[in-house]
């Protein structure tokens, strides 16, 4: 360690927000590193100063010395950070190992303290106990992939294993940006809904959000937009994949034309009835009914006559229960865990945080045709909070107030379903549909034709086709009429669904090898694609991916390709339900490895669940917990992630060596060469094992240059204590020294091979333990790969004195 200067320093200050920065910036200088920061003022010269790092929540800042390297960059002011003496790099590099802060971090000696302009007294070098690194925005690999997105920067980037590539911006809300994107196998433009990153950041949120997705992704009706696929990227990205629709909103109309007739709003609200029942009858409250998220596209009818069609967009915020079951309750119910929604059109029970039903979409529609009726909502107010206590305690204005040619049974409407009370509104969709069907002529149809009687054949498949006469059921939906391919698959879904809840495996691998048979049929049509894809989405509904997860856990089922691939289909899911299996069973050996094979088989979708389950192991409070954390850890998938290996490096610890070696690989391969700082600092620990993997991922990363040469010089050298083994590799990688590196890596290597030396010194050696055979025949050909032609002279004379190597050596000169 280069002794810091004892004259006043000049002191430069950069502030931070964030204290695994700090924590990143403490490895920095343990490692002699360079590092690019936002200064307050630039250095005086390039002389060494004295850098305050500070950071919000800590009250005092970490000091460290700091060699100007340069001019400033975009990125900040280039800087060569080091401790400021021993005693500092000690406490800082036992604090970053151990996992905790140190119990007390030494004070600097008086004669070791530095006098510093602008500082009264001598501050106390301490470090963050959060030492996730590598993630500082001013570092060479810029901002972790979590941070926060400017608008439209994810253009050009491919969702879903490649099946969809977003285009172009099309616009952004609170909860995330739309982009229309290509359906890269059906060849169309769909509509792509990103979630903002925060929202990607918590467990529950992802799991509630596959549940509404699922639900959202199986509702097929005219009068819904459809839901095509939804997922999870690696970095943790959540998407939902729509069918993209040119049309204009209620509100779009509202505002062109003005309050409507009652005609139109009977013909609009009956086909938005007709939709919200649908997804009533599957479970999914909307919560956010307003003018903005109910479309209308021109379409044709069968007789080629253009109308309008209705449709219910954006069920972001939906809430998801299971389907009504024969006798069961009639109206499905829904404990929300927020309250969300729009204050003009929330119903009294949802702004109390009350369970929701369909009732609640009923009254959130009646606002919406009370604002077509007259052109204004019932509650206006600039301030949020009192609209809400207006829709909880204050009766409407009558719609006729605002819009006297409103006929008094369309105003009877819309205030029944106004109502405080739900048990006083219409009992669902259906019933304020029918309602808005009575305003009119009996034999009234609708001038969209939504209302017209057709003759419906019902299909002959059902789940227990599938299930009793798996070949002749497969054969009969291969060739069946287009009208009743939707039921078809619908079955074939549910019998996918009943073979994998009730582990009949065979069954279940025969009906997802035919369904991707199907899907990989160039000449299939669009549609029926999109009916093989939702059939198999069946294996992504939370119990199903939980039950199949569970039995490949417990051996119950075969690791063979097809049940590794109906897993991967879960994706995410399958990974909660493995992790959560795990925490409840005994840790024995066999469980873990077929936990970790399993886990690691579900491919990248998995990391942001295991990250997820990894955080709040970082204490490692028990030894339960160390083997989970070790599991976990070796179960992530392969993939660079910044922000993964923010949460991993919290792992590397050298006072748990089996959990640490296992963090640091993990951390290495997650971050690439932005571990470089962090494998420098192992080297300098004296933990064996540490220090050979440290060496390894080095090596694996190119990374052999002029720091981590000098480093492997002490141990060759036997500056610092050694085992042979690691001693075999260090040496092992002195030949792949990067060019600035390769100077001094041979004068290592000769002064190891042939020391210049005295009577006494050469009869020491004489008389002393020779070197290991291997670790001398590592020596020579590193030697020889860096300097063939030079090398020759110093390899023979020191064959000369080891026989015992001599047939090694002639093998390296002859280039074998």
């Amino acid at each position: 360690m280069t002794e810091h200067p004892t004259a006043p320093l000049p002191v430069i200050t950069t502030n931070l927000l964030e204290k695994r920065e700090r924590g990143y910036l403490a490895w920095v200088a343990v490692a002699n590193e360079i590092a690019k920061l936002p200064l307050e003022s630039p250095p005086i010269d390039a002389s060494t100063h004295a850098l305050e790092i500070r950071v919000e929540s800590y009250d005092q800042p970490l000091i460290v010395l700091a060699d100007p390297m340069g001019a400033p960059t975009t990125e900040g002011f280039p800087l060569r950070l080091r401790p400021l003496d021993e005693e500092q790099e000690n406490a800082l590099r036992l604090e970053l190992f151990s996992g905790g802060a140190a119990q007390e971090a030494p004070k600097p000696q008086a004669n070791h303290k530095i006098s510093m302009v602008g500082i009264s007294a001598p501050a106390e070098a301490t470090v963050s106990a959060d030492h996730a690194n590598a993630l500082n925005r001013m570092t060479q690999g810029g901002a972790s992939s979590a941070a926060k997105r400017t608008p439209g920067s994810l253009k050009g980037r491919s969702l879903g294993d490649g099946r969809f590539i977003l285009d172009k911006l099309l616009g952004g809300g609170a909860s995330g940006e739309v982009y229309k994107a290509v359906h890269t196998a059906l060849r169309r433009p769909v509509a792509v809904k990103v979630l903002h990153t925060t929202l990607q950041q918590s467990e529950d949120y992802a799991t509630r959000f596959y549940a509404e997705a699922l639900a959202a992704s199986r509702l097929d009706h005219r009068n819904v937009l459809r839901v095509i696929d939804y997922g999870q990227e690696a970095d943790g990205l959540l998407y939902i994949v729509m069918e993209l629709i040119t049309g204009k909103s209620f509100m779009d109309i509202l505002l062109e034309e003005g309050p409507l007739s009652e005609e139109r709003i009977v013909d609009l609200v009956s086909q938005a009835c007709a939709g919200l029942a649908h997804a009533h009858d599957a479970g999914v409250i909307h919560r956010d009914i307003k003018p903005e998220n109910i479309l209308v596209v021109k379409v044709r009818d069968d007789e080629g006559k253009e109308t309008d069609c209705a449709k219910v967009c954006d069920f972001g915020i939906a809430q998801w229960t299971p389907p009504k079951t024969e006798g069961g309750s009639q109206i499905p119910k829904v404990d929300a865990s927020k309250i969300v929604g729009t204050p003009g059109y929330m119903a009294p029970e949802q702004i109390q945080n009350d369970p929701v039903d369909a009732r609640t979409d009923v009254y959130a529609l009646g606002v919406v045709m009370y604002e077509l009726a007259t052109g204004r909502v019932p509650f206006l107010s600039e301030d949020a909070m009192e609209i809400l206590t207006c829709h909880m305690v204050e009766t409407p204005e009558p719609p006729s107030t605002y819009q006297p040619s409103i006929t008094p049974r369309l105003e009877r409407l819309i205030m029944k379903a106004l109502e405080k009370e739900p048990e006083r509104r219409h009992d669902d969709m259906r019933d304020l549909r029918a309602a808005l069907r009575h305003l009119v002529d009996d034999d009234w149809a609708s001038t969209s034709g939504s209302f017209r009687k057709i003759s419906i054949r019902q299909t002959p498949l059902t789940a227990s086709d599938f299930v009793n006469d798996t070949a002749n059921a497969l054969g009969v939906l291969h060739d069946i009429e287009e009208r009743d391919r939707a039921a078809g698959f619908s079955a074939l879904s549910e019998a996918l669904k009943l073979a994998t809840m009730e582990g009949r495996t065979k069954l279940a691998r025969d009906l997802v090898a035919w369904l991707h048979t199907r899907l990989a049929d160039p000449g299939l049509p669009d549609a029926e694609k999109d009916l093989a894809q939702r059939a198999l989405h069946v294996l992504r509904e939370p119990e199903v991916a939980r039950q199949h997860a569970i039995k490949l856990l417990d051996g119950k089922i075969d690791h063979d390709e097809a049940a590794l691939t109906m897993l991967r289909e879960a994706g995410p899911l399958a990974a909660r339900a493995l992790i959560d299996s795990r925490r409840v069973r005994p840790p024995g050996l066999e469980l873990r490895a077929r936990f970790v094979a399993t886990l690691r088989a579900i491919g990248p979708s998995a990391l942001p669940v295991i990250i997820a389950a990894l955080e709040p192991l970082a204490a490692v409070a028990s030894r339960h917990d160390e083997a989970m954390a070790e599991d976990l850890l070796r179960s992530l998938p392969d993939g660079r992630s910044d922000a993964a290996g923010d949460v991993t490096v919290r792992f590397v610890r050298l006072d748990k060596p089996t959990l640490g070696v296992t963090a640091l690989r993990a951390t290495t391969a997650l971050w690439g060469v932005r571990a470089r700082p962090l494998l420098v600092g192992v080297l300098d620990s004296n933990d064996d094992a540490f220090r050979a993997i440290a060496i390894e991922e080095l090596y694996r990363l190119g990374c052999i240059d002029d720091v981590v040469v000098e480093r492997l010089g002490r141990i060759v050298l036997g500056q610092q204590p050694a085992g042979e083994e690691l001693k075999v590799a260090a040496a092992s990688v002195f030949g792949a020294a990067t060019t600035d590196a390769r100077t001094r890596a041979t004068g290592i290597l000769v002064t190891r091979l042939a020391p210049e030396k005295g009577l006494m010194s050469s009869i020491r050696s004489a008389l002393g333990p020779r070197d290991d055979q291997r670790f001398v025949v590592a020596l020579a050909r590193a030697l020889f790969l860096l300097d063939p032609a030079g090398s020759r002279v110093v390899l023979e004379r020191f064959a000369g004195g080891r026989p015992d190597v001599r047939p090694h050596i002639d093998a390296i000169l002859a280039g074998r």
